[in-house]
């Protein structure tokens, strides 16, 4: 424990050198002169520190870098540092998935699958796909990123490189040289890497006092289509989900995540990378994973990949409905209805397509999904029968059935209540039922005055469920 806050204090750039024990045993901030030892006793045993071990040297680390993790040294802007390249033909499979199909993916799917406009103009070619691993989740000043892994797709080819941090004071070199990496890109693809991958390098990249401007790149993070897509299906949404789940990729002896921040302590005190190679193969398969999740994006969003699953071919539908197109969100979400959705699920693929069809003009057809959804018997069915009574009161003027579907909305708004503002659901009902019975008169209609029964109305009785 000792080494290891020693090494951690080391991330104040502006000192370096062992901590002094204070006399309590505990690691001291900083070093202050000692007493006289004369006619002092020898400390207990149990309260002596240790020594701490030397700083691992990046000249001592190589060789065994180079044996075990087949790395190699590259001379960068602020001096050596250590990386580890591999090229992959495109032709290669993550699970089901092809990499080479992340090459179809042109400037308006990128700007699609991100909701970006910066992305329309880039090419698949020119964007960096970048993932770290960490000294922990928390980020802030102290947590670094020991291993930066960034990879491209060269012509058929997808070429990853890994930058490795032996010790801490080779952070700057380690730094610059990931910069000088990204300097030839045009923009960044990343799995969560807007809220943890980029701050956490922008932090990084201040402390050693070096410029950040490859990282302010466009940037197109997976993380949200994914979620938009899968949520609805998986219990989670982390790349390695999706990569078994979606791609059908399982990965073999897999280093668990929570891990690795332990793993580089471990290598920290014994000096030995083969503790390392498991968590670069890790990497590894998080950069190919994520370019092999753009060409599947792109895939469905080209309709050349359809869902099988209910809920997936809804998550779709909920993407393509807030790009515009609402032909094919219409399609996505009936079809989502015929395989099958859960309740919840079935009701908001229902709403969606009974907007989506009144935003177009096609009223009628929103009033048949308003009704099947009335016919649920589910938390909206309240608001179904609210806007079949909006039909038939603007569309149809009929204000006899508007009245009566607005009266039966009452009988379930008191249990269901889905308005919300400063006025009640019952208040907001009461008003448009008043307005519909005098509207009804003028009109010499006879509205039904309710008296508590059943009623007679185009949908099915709705029960007043629990």
């Amino acid at each position: 424990m000792a080494d290891r806050q020693r090494r951690l204090d080391f991330l104040d750039f502006g000192r370096r050198g062992a901590l002094a024990p204070e006399p309590s045993g505990r690691a001291g901030v900083a070093p202050r002169p000692e007493p006289s030892t004369e006619n002092r006793p020898a400390p207990a045993t149990a309260l002596t520190a240790s020594p701490p071990s030397p700083w691992i040297g990046h000249e001592a680390v190589l060789p065994e870098f180079v044996r075990w993790l087949d790395g190699e040294e590259t001379v960068g802007p602020a001096g050596p540092a250590l990386v580890v390249r591999r090229s992959y033909p495109a032709t290669v499979r993550l699970g089901r998935q092809p990499l080479a199909r992340a090459l179809d993916v042109d400037g308006a799917r990128l700007r699609q699958i991100g909701r970006d406009d910066t992305l329309a103009q880039l090419d698949i070619s020119r964007l960096a796909f970048i993932d770290c691993e960490t000294t922990g989740l928390s980020g802030g000043t102290g947590t670094l990123a020991f291993l930066v892994g960034i990879a491209w797709l060269d012509g058929s080819t997808v070429v990853t490189e890994q930058y490795f941090l032996p010790d801490f004071p080779a952070e700057r070199a380690f730094v610059a040289a990931i910069g000088q990496s990204l300097d030839g890109f045009d923009g960044l693809v990343s799995f969560n890497g807007r809220s943890f991958d980029v701050p956490l390098l922008e932090t990084r990249f201040a402390l050693t006092k070096l410029p950040s401007e490859c990282l302010e790149l466009p940037h197109l993070d997976l993380l949200h289509p994914s979620r938009r897509i899968w949520k609805h299906r998986l219990e989670t949404c982390a790349l390695g989900s999706i990569e078994q789940h979606v791609l059908g990729h399982f990965r073999d002896d897999d280093v668990p995540g929570w891990i690795i921040p332990q793993l580089f302590f471990d290598y920290l005190r014994s000096g030995d990378v083969r503790t390392l190679a498991q968590v670069f193969e890790h990497n590894r398969l998080d950069l190919l994973a994520m370019v092999a999740l753009v060409g599947r994006l792109g895939q469905m969003l080209d309709e050349e990949v359809v869902p099988d699953d209910g809920p997936d071919l809804y998550g779709l539908g909920t993407l393509l409905d807030d790009l515009g197109e609402a032909e094919r969100a219409l399609r996505a979400y009936e079809t989502a209805l015929t395989l099958g959705l859960p309740p919840d699920l079935r009701s908001r693929a229902l709403i969606r397509m009974a907007v989506a069809l009144r935003r177009s003009g096609r009223r009628d057809l929103a009033a048949q999904a308003w009704e099947r959804l009335a016919r649920e018997r589910g938390d909206s069915a309240a608001r179904a029968l609210v806007e079949l009574a909006k039909h038939y009161e603007h569309e149809e003027h009929d204000y006899e059935t508007a009245a009566d579907l607005t009266r039966q909305a009452g009988l379930l708004v008191g249990l269901r209540p889905w308005v919300t503002g400063p006025d009640t659901a019952q208040d907001q009902l009461a008003r448009r039922l008043a307005r519909l019975e005098r509207k009804a008169r003028r009109a010499g209609q006879r509205p039904m005055t309710f008296t508590g029964g059943s009623e007679v109305s185009l949908v099915e009785p709705l029960a007043a469920g629990p």
